[in-house]
C-alpha cells in the first residue's frame, strides 16, 4: 500500500487570501484548493484533534489504540487473517476499526471533544479554502509532474 503524502509550501499556503466576490466563486475556490492543498488541511485538522486530546487525555488514549490496531492490522500485518473458516478482508478490518473507535469513544464519553476538535478544524479550513486564490496552472502541473515522478508504479515501468 503506497501513500503518497505531499505538503506543499506553508508560506505559499498564507499567501493571496481574499474575500470572495460571490459563492460561486468561493465554491471554485473550495474545490480547487481542497485537492491542491490536502495535506496541508489535513495536518491543520489533526493539530485541533492533538490539542483536544491535551485536555481530553481518555480521547488520546482511544486514538493510540484505534491507530496502533489499524498499523498492526494493515501495515505490520499484511496478509489475509483467517478465523476458523473465514477469511478477514480489508472490509471486515475497517469495520472493527470503526466499532472499536465507535466503542471507545462512547465508554470514554470523549465524542463531544473529539467532534469539538473536528468542528473547529473544518472551520478554519473551509474558510481558508474560500478565501485562498486558485492554485496557478503551473504549480497544478508542478504537482501533478511531481506525483507521476515519485509514482513507484510507474517508475518500475519506466525502467524496463
Amino acid at each position: 500500500m503506497s501513500l503518497n503524502v505531499r505538503f506543499e509550501s506553508w508560506a505559499d499556503f498564507a499567501k493571496d487570501l481574499k474575500v470572495p466576490g460571490d459563492s460561486t466563486v468561493a465554491q471554485n475556490r473550495m474545490k480547487s484548493n481542497l485537492r491542491f492543498w490536502l495535506w496541508n488541511y489535513l495536518s491543520i485538522e489533526a493539530l485541533f484533534v492533538l490539542i483536544m486530546c491535551y485536555f481530553y487525555r481518555w480521547l488520546f488514549v482511544v486514538l493510540a489504540v484505534v491507530g496502533g490496531t489499524g498499523a498492526a492490522l494493515f501495515y505490520v500485518r499484511t496478509d489475509s487473517l483467517k478465523i476458523g473458516n473465514t477469511v478477514v478482508n480489508n472490509t471486515h478490518k475497517q469495520i472493527a476499526l470503526v466499532a472499536e473507535l465507535l466503542l471507545g469513544l462512547w465508554l470514554t464519553e470523549t465524542t463531544t471533544a473529539l467532534a469539538v476538535g473536528l468542528a473547529f478544524g473544518t472551520v478554519l479550513v473551509l474558510a481558508h479554502a474560500a478565501a485562498k486564490s486558485e492554485p496557478s496552472v503551473a504549480a497544478k502541473v508542478k504537482k501533478t509532474a511531481s506525483n507521476a515522478f515519485n509514482d513507484t508504479d510507474i517508475k518500475s515501468k519506466l525502467s524496463h
